[in-house]
């Protein structure tokens, strides 16, 4: 699914609306199917309130054109509750470029056409929260998977800190 499942509003409060998608998703696999869903290690960026040192280096920031890109933090009565991604493409040589939206800044020391991209708030899905609400959906007897950005936890060293926790669930055949 990649990482959009975490900028998905909590409409009703208390992971309400994401139990709900979540169990939709459920619902569409076949019994034996797989979900392959992820999120970022934001137990990392609440322990240290920043994200972990490699974090733009991801499979999600491939793009050449995408630049200028900030977290900004969301704190509540001192805890931190959210995070605000942010961000700038550079659209040079698109059908974009005369967008009346476009300004010119700066990239690289030199001036570029550039479209602000659309705030996307980000909830803070926890490890052991995640995966609990996964469990609550498909119940405790699912196959349930957790590699560090993608890799097998046996492969990577204790002091491996992950951008993204990805969660493998195998949904319980009928018997």
């Amino acid at each position: 699914i990649g990482n959009s499942f975490t900028t998905l509003p909590d409409f009703e409060g208390e992971g309400r609306t994401h139990k709900k998608a979540l169990t939709n998703f459920k619902d569409l696999v076949k019994p034996g199917g797989v979900l392959v869903i992820d999120h970022r290690n934001y137990d990392y960026l609440i322990a240290h309130k920043t994200l972990p040192p490699a974090s733009h280096a991801s499979i999600y920031y491939d793009c050449p054109r995408v630049y200028n890109i900030k977290n900004e933090l969301v704190e509540k009565d001192g805890q931190l509750v959210g995070l605000v991604f942010k961000s700038d493409i550079d659209v040079s040589g698109t059908e974009l470029e005369g967008d009346s939206d476009v300004f010119l800044q700066e990239r690289d020391g030199k001036m570029v056409p550039t479209l602000k991209l659309n705030d996307i708030p980000c909830y803070l899905h926890t490890l052991k929260g995640f995966g609990g609400l996964l469990e609550s959906v498909f119940g405790e007897g699912a196959e349930h998977r957790v590699l560090p950005d993608f890799k097998e936890r046996k492969d990577v060293g204790d002091d491996y800190v992950p951008n993204y926790w990805i969660h493998v669930v195998v949904k319980q055949a009928i018997h």
